[in-house]
């Protein structure tokens, strides 16, 4: 039997959320990704539809402070790549 869920999954800094299927049987469980979703569209869809969160709704408070800290280490990242390209210019 099949069940929709909005999980939480910290793959990509923009759109930290998918909308997963869990299809399990007697021959175990599959996973399969339908989309992936910024903060907006999750909080949309689990408040506007039946659709549940995977395993509760997350720990808003954890979420805001793990997605700054992404945002910073891209900002560090892309910061270092720029003082190398000022390195390495004539």
């Amino acid at each position: 039997m099949a069940s929709v869920y909005i999980k939480l999954d910290y793959a990509s800094l923009e759109k930290p959320f998918c909308l997963a299927v869990r299809d399990h049987d007697l021959g175990g469980v599959d996973w399969g990704w339908i989309c992936r979703l910024d903060f907006e569209n999750a909080r949309l869809l689990a408040s506007e539809t039946n659709i549940p969160w995977w395993m509760d709704e997350p720990d808003w408070d954890a979420y805001f402070k793990r997605i700054a800290r992404m945002e910073a280490e891209r900002d560090i990242r892309e910061a270092q790549k720029r003082l190398s390209a000022l390195d390495d210019a004539p």
